[in-house]
């Protein structure tokens, strides 16, 4: 009997052409189904008769990031259709998935770009005292945002600290810091005021009803710090989650202005799951 020749199994795709043309008993009928859905369709191998999902037609998925709300909301108004579409606006950025009903589905975001007086101000809340020159010279870059600002710049101009010796620290007009030590006391000499307000916008872009850039009222709290060599001053606005809240919803109905009909804009987070199709 002649010697039967094992089939190399790790030979090319032409082995299996070659098992299919020879032996084409050894191969189960393969009858597909097309999947529910519409995307792509089911199959059961041969091998453990294990349901397997074969892949539709492949297309380009995209996943654009915008920086304009205008342009974003155009852009949907193009690609997306309403009754498909999801739409939700995050703390700093704003995503639509276009086919809520996907597998895999598109999403394409816009970055709510913060306004650059805003972030500075924002920073400076959260980041820690300051020191009289950097506080002085956040009022004087941003003074048009400050209600009292010439009566707070001249304030931190001159102020005198006095703690075992007396240390008078001035800064001019240029922001210069100017140091004077003397007699022994304890005293500090100041005219700040406890509170005063910031008003500027959130959000780069966002318009009301009326054209104009949205402006918000953030009332910040001033205290002074003598514990340490020099005064640092501390900055906090108690109001700040309510008020960036208040924009947040603003730039949701500024987009659902500039959106077509049908579509409705969320505030929250986007999440996306899937689950299994039954088929009966």
């Amino acid at each position: 009997m002649a010697e039967t020749e094992t089939p190399d199994r790790t030979a090319p795709v032409g082995y299996a052409s070659q098992v299919v043309n020879q032996a084409p008993e050894a191969c189960a009928d393969l009858v597909d189904m097309a999947a529910p859905n519409g995307k792509g369709a089911f199959v059961a191998l041969h091998q453990d008769y294990k349901l397997e999902r074969l892949p539709g037609q492949l297309h380009g998925r995209r996943g654009h990031v915008f920086d304009d709300l205008s342009s974003f909301a155009a852009w949907l108004n193009r690609h997306a259709k309403p009754e498909q579409a999801e739409v939700l606006l995050e703390v700093d950025r704003c995503k639509a998935v276009l086919d809520q009903a996907s597998e895999k589905p598109e999403i394409v975001s816009c970055e709510l770009k913060r306004h650059p007086t805003f972030a500075a101000w924002s920073a400076a809340w959260s980041d820690g005292p300051l020191t009289q020159k950097a506080f002085h010279e956040l009022v004087r870059g941003f003074r048009q945002s400050v209600g009292e600002s010439d009566e707070l710049l001249a304030a931190l101009r001159v102020l005198t600290l006095t703690r075992k010796g007396e240390l008078t620290v001035n800064i001019d007009e240029t922001g210069t810091t100017r140091l004077y030590a003397t007699t022994e006391k304890a005293d500090l000499t100041a005219k700040l005021p406890p509170e005063f307000v910031v008003t500027c916008p959130v959000y780069q872009g966002i318009l009301g009803t009326d054209g104009d850039s949205r402006l918000y009222r953030f009332e910040v709290l001033l205290s002074i710090d003598v514990d340490g060599a020099a005064p640092t001053f501390s900055i906090a606005c108690p109001g700040l989650e309510v008020v960036t809240h208040e924009a947040r919803r603003d730039a949701a109905a500024m987009l659902e202005r500039e959106l077509d009909d049908g579509f409705e804009v969320g505030l929250g987070a986007l999440e996306h799951t899937t689950r299994e199709v039954v088929v009966e």
